[in-house]
């Protein structure tokens, strides 16, 4: 036997319970190479000793005992073990204690004597199960971690993540929606994607939130207008939230090299501050701050456009200029407190 199948099937312990010395020697040697640990026991009590010390992925068992017979220690292997597999060796060649094994639940029946080989084989086979399922179960728990990482990392997530069917329905909505605006997930379940959008952002929705493209093509930081719920609406006042929004079509491959279209994966950003910002700033540029009359900025950029504007027509323009005696002597005298005292008295003025 190779190396690497050696590494192969030492996955297992196996316990034999054999009351024939020579013959239980024999055994283990005959099986050590292809397994982690054997122990071994010539009575059931032997045995049910070892078991209650530790637990055996496989049972070679001769039915006759000197203290029990094997059957009676199947039965309590079967409801105290329940996954340990049974390997029964006998040298009854009626059929039906082979049957009444297998009702038991043995996993393999052997007629003594077997030959070496038959009964490596069986060791092994019963040995690469216990491989597999050892294997799938390490598997399942990492699949059920990292889903519960998953959760835990998209249910924190600050952004709105959802996705939809082929038909445009809520199939997935994380947490971050009530906060944002305003629905629990469940209210949205099964609820087409309009559900969340105001009538006159509909067109400009439709394509973006119910984003069937993907790769360098697919909706990017797009910004689109949400419906807050009427619940939230009455506290804030905001009827509508302002997102940054990434989408793309999720598609399932095929044979043929074209994908099936399953539904759209998207995040959603709420930028409702940073676009107040921005429109704070804005305004800041082109406003006096005391007073939030126009200042000279936006006054030239007004004039600019009137200016072509009248050029393109053909039609004068006039541009009256009002200024207000000594206004600067109050500014450098009063500094900001002047100015105000100023507009107080003289509301609409600025100095321009």
């Amino acid at each position: 036997m190779s190396t690497d199948a050696q590494v192969a099937t030492a996955v297992a312990s196996l316990l034999i319970i054999e009351d024939e010395p020579r013959y239980l020697e024999s055994t283990r040697l005959l099986l050590a190479p292809h397994l982690d640990r054997i122990d071994t026991a010539m009575t059931g009590a032997q045995a049910l000793a070892l078991l209650a010390l530790r637990g055996y992925d496989l049972v070679l068992l001769d039915l006759r005992l000197p203290d029990t017979s094997g059957h009676a220690l199947m039965a309590h292997l079967r409801e105290r073990h329940p996954g340990t597999r049974i390997i029964v060796m006998s040298g009854d060649s009626q059929i039906e204690s082979a049957i009444h094994c297998i009702r038991l639940g043995a996993y393999e029946y052997l007629r003594k004597p077997c030959e070496p080989e038959e009964l490596i084989m069986t060791v092994r086979n019963a040995a690469d199960k216990v491989r597999l399922e050892r294997d799938n179960r390490r598997m399942l728990e990492q699949i059920e971690q990292s889903e519960q990482w998953h959760r835990l990392l998209v249910n924190t997530s600050p952004d709105v993540i959802y996705t939809l069917d082929r038909e445009g329905a809520f199939t997935f909505l994380n947490e971050s929606v009530s906060r944002v605006l305003g629905y629990h997930p469940d209210e949205l379940i099964g609820q087409g994607y309009a559900a969340i959008v105001p009538e006159d952002e509909l067109e400009n929705a439709r394509y973006r939130l119910n984003e069937r493209r993907t790769g360098e093509r697919s909706t990017r930081n797009a910004e689109v207008r949400l419906k807050r719920k009427d619940d939230l609406l009455k506290q804030e006042g905001n009827n509508s939230v302002m997102v940054e929004l990434s989408a793309m079509g999720m598609y399932r491959p095929l044979p043929d090299g074209d994908g099936e279209f399953l539904g759209t994966y998207g995040v959603a950003r709420d930028i409702s501050a940073r676009k107040q910002a921005e429109a704070t700033i804005t305004f800041q540029a082109y406003h006096d701050l005391l007073t939030g009359l126009p200042n000279r900025a936006l006054f030239k950029d007004r004039l600019g456009q009137a200016v072509v504007q009248a050029r393109r027509h053909g039609q004068p323009l006039a541009v009256m200029f009002l200024d207000m005696d000594r206004f600067k002597v109050v500014n450098d005298t009063l500094g900001h407190l002047g100015e105000c005292l100023t507009h107080c008295k003289f509301p609409g003025l600025t100095n321009v």
